[in-house]
């Protein structure tokens, strides 16, 4: 267990986790000790591990320049000498406790004016339990609207496949409906031709010949129309 306390309140320090300790037998929650040496002992409860740090508060006290670094700041033209922090002893204990691989303290208990911490373990060591509890019905409330989420993006994504889909569709019936206007007005062209017995200068295109080209682009006639599908695909550069 981790200890950071003055060395003239080390010896509360050490009997306050000796009571924490004892305390977490009695409750029964084990002690273990890590893999490794340089890793924390923990207790496990409900399957959770917990190990605990014992703080002494510190008091700060801001230490003022003297008259003669001030002097020889001003003569340098910059903050050689920069006021310095004095922490104090106040033997103002805290215990904090943390799940095992894990900086974030879970909850704490610490001396108060009125109080002594040694008062207070047996309260912080019954709410262990409850934190965990808390903590796991916590972490299955988060777990189950993540599945909520899932699902809504699934069916988000879904509804956006069948969108797309659906699209597409109305672009190739929209193709179709063009070609088919195309279509209609050649087969108009046709009747004049027909009617006005019409052809082109060169005799290639007649009535006979507008009506075939108004079929093949007619999507509800399926022409083969073999001066223009039976050319071969280009390879290369041919």
């Amino acid at each position: 267990m981790r200890l950071s306390v003055s060395q003239q309140n080390s010896l509360r320090a050490l009997l306050v986790l000796n009571q924490l300790l004892e305390t977490l037998a009695a409750a029964g929650y084990r002690l273990s000790t890590a893999g490794k040496e340089e890793d924390p002992a923990y207790v496990s409860v409900l399957d959770v591990k917990l190990t605990f740090r014992v703080k002494e508060r510190g008091r700060e006290e801001n230490v003022p320049l003297t008259r003669e670094q001030l002097a020889e700041n001003k003569r340098l033209g910059y903050n050689r000498h920069r006021q310095r922090q004095v922490y104090h002893p106040t033997n103002e204990l805290e215990i904090s406790v943390f799940r095992l691989g894990h900086s974030y303290a879970e909850a704490s208990t610490a001396d108060t004016r009125t109080v002594p911490i040694e008062t207070k373990i047996q309260a912080f060591v019954g709410r262990l339990r409850h934190l965990v509890i808390r903590d796991a019905v916590n972490a299955e409330i988060a777990a189950e609207q993540r599945a909520i989420v899932a699902a809504q993006e699934a069916e988000r994504a879904r509804l956006e496949a069948i969108r797309r889909a659906e699209l597409e569709r109305l672009k190739l019936v929209e193709e179709w409906a063009s070609k088919l206007e195309r279509a209609n007005r050649l087969r108009a062209l046709a009747t004049e031709f027909e009617s006005k017995k019409l052809t082109a200068p060169d005799d290639a295109i007649d009535a006979t010949w507008i009506r075939q080209a108004a079929d093949w682009l007619d999507p509800t006639v399926d022409l083969h129309w073999d001066a223009v599908d039976d050319v071969p695909p280009r390879y290369g550069g041919w």
